[in-house]
């Protein structure tokens, strides 16, 4: 099989579906070639090779070489976590009629779609009316919810 060991002797490998059985025996089309599907022990990355850069984005890809070099815990900088909020007593969400003077709150939905692109995590808060004390209350609590911690330990697999 693919992934497995290369038995003493051997240095080509064919995939089992290019390969047609009969009975006991194989047959083997001449298309293949010497070394074909056959990689050495520290080819794609040798002993004091950088693999990742501090502050590389963990993607899948990553993720995948981490587990492959046995490494399942890393200390990152989380995404940045966003607040955000729309104000005024005039704002109405998509599908609300609209009164004298009310008009459709698109700023939010601009703004969703600017922090999408940035890759951000997002916390919409919704609209605050026009009100001191509310105001306050919004910026106080995007403050706590956006602004906790700033290193984390990970773990692959969590």
């Amino acid at each position: 099989m693919t992934g497995g060991v290369v038995p003493e002797g051997a240095d080509t490998i064919v995939p089992q579906e290019q390969v047609e059985a009969s009975g006991d025996s194989i047959r083997i089309d001449g298309r293949h070639q010497r070394g074909q599907h056959v990689r050495a022990a520290g080819e794609d990355i040798a002993i004091g090779d950088t693999v990742l850069r501090a502050g590389q984005i963990i993607t899948p890809a990553e993720l995948g070489l981490l587990a492959s070099l046995g490494i399942g815990e890393v200390t990152v900088i989380r995404r940045p976590r966003v607040a955000f909020f729309s104000t005024g007593d005039e704002l109405r969400s998509l599908g609300e009629p609209l009164g004298p003077g009310d008009v459709y709150d698109s700023n939010r939905y601009t703004l969703f779609g600017m922090l999408t692109r940035l890759g951000v995590e997002m916390l919409d808060l919704g609209v605050v009316v026009d009100d001191r004390d509310a105001l306050a209350e919004a910026f106080a609590r995007a403050s706590k919810i956006a602004g906790r911690g700033h290193h984390l330990g990970w773990r692959i697999g969590r």
